[in-house]
């Protein structure tokens, strides 16, 4: 799925208004909302990375998209001792402080998982 695209569905999920499709996404948004005091766009940028896709590609390792406007097209996030994650935007400019305040290349991983969490325990709860 394109950026534009993505970014058009997530628009909609940060606004309360998700087509069916993506209400488990819109659950694990909300959880987000009660963990993190961000703006909208943060929000929006975090929804658009989830929806476009995020792929594990390591137990612990993740590849997360870039949006229009990125410089980059990818990035890596890890999960680190601790439980906490590090992504790849931490070692470029300006990323100590996306690291302080959480990037959103981190929290479209957190999204991603807790969606994935949601939708296996409803198909596990309608018997699928």
């Amino acid at each position: 799925m394109d950026s534009a695209t993505a970014l058009s569905i997530a628009r909609r999920i940060v606004k309360g208004q998700p087509p069916a499709e993506y209400d488990e996404l819109y659950a694990a948004l909300l959880e987000l909302k009660v963990s993190f005091s961000k703006p909208e766009s943060w929000f929006l940028k975090t929804t658009a990375r989830a929806i476009i896709g995020v792929k594990q590609v390591g137990e612990k390792h993740w590849i997360v998209p870039g949006l229009q406007g990125d410089y980059y097209g990818l990035y890596n996030v890890w999960l680190v001792r601790g439980g906490k994650y590090r992504c790849d935007c931490h070692n470029r400019l300006f990323g100590s402080s996306r690291e302080k305040s959480v990037c959103t290349h981190v929290a479209s991983v957190i999204l991603s998982r807790r969606w994935v969490e949601l939708k296996r325990s409803l198909y596990q709860f309608q018997g699928r």
